[in-house]
C-alpha cells in the first residue's frame, strides 16, 4: 500500500552500452505495478545524463513536491 505513493522516474539512453536499454525496459516492466512510475527513453544517449534528462528530473521533482 505504501508503495503506491512512491513516485519514480526511470530514464535511460537508447545507446547505453554499459546497461542496455533492454535491461532498463525490464526494470520498468517489473516496477510497472506501481502506479506512479514513468519511463522515458532518451534517443541516442549513452551511459550518461543529458540536459534533457536533467530538466525532466527537475520537472518531476517540482511536480511531486507541489502535490505533497
Amino acid at each position: 500500500e505504501r508503495r503506491q505513493n512512491v513516485n519514480m522516474l526511470l530514464g535511460h539512453g537508447t545507446k547505453d552500452e554499459t546497461i542496455p536499454i533492454t535491461v532498463a525496459t525490464k526494470s520498468y516492466n517489473y516496477l510497472n505495478d506501481l502506479k506512479n512510475v514513468t519511463f522515458k527513453e532518451y534517443k541516442d544517449m549513452g551511459h550518461c545524463m543529458s540536459e534533457e534528462e536533467i530538466n525532466d528530473v527537475k520537472m518531476a521533482f517540482a511536480k511531486w513536491v507541489c502535490h505533497h
